[in-house]
């Protein structure tokens, strides 16, 4: 890993740690990301069908999430996955749309 993506995903992995999503949001059972550039959300008390909550997301936040049944076909429409591989600024801004976006609608 060259070492200003290693710099960055530590930054985010920071950021993610904080009040900042965990703490401000009613989603709040994610997954630490240990080492991938991507979390996983639980969102199974919100939705039943996460391919549809990401594409609602997209379009109403322009943030771009994957569903999770595209890794886990047995429980995957439960979660939804969160890539933080992008520059720190894009996924601060992104994660700040999420929130409140969740905030807004649940």
């Amino acid at each position: 890993m060259a070492p200003e993506n290693k710099l960055n995903l530590i930054k985010i992995k920071k950021h993610l740690s904080s009040k900042n999503f965990k703490v401000d949001t009613s989603w709040n059972n994610i997954t630490n990301p240990m080492g991938g550039f991507y979390f996983y959300i639980d969102v199974k008390n919100f939705t039943s069908d996460s391919q549809k909550l990401v594409k609602k997301i997209l379009r109403e936040t322009g943030v771009a999430l994957t569903s999770g049944i595209d890794f886990d076909k047995k429980h995957g429409n439960k979660t939804i996955r969160l890539s933080f591989s992008s520059n720190h600024s894009i996924i601060k801004e992104a994660i700040k749309r999420l929130v409140e976006w969740i905030n807004c609608n649940h």
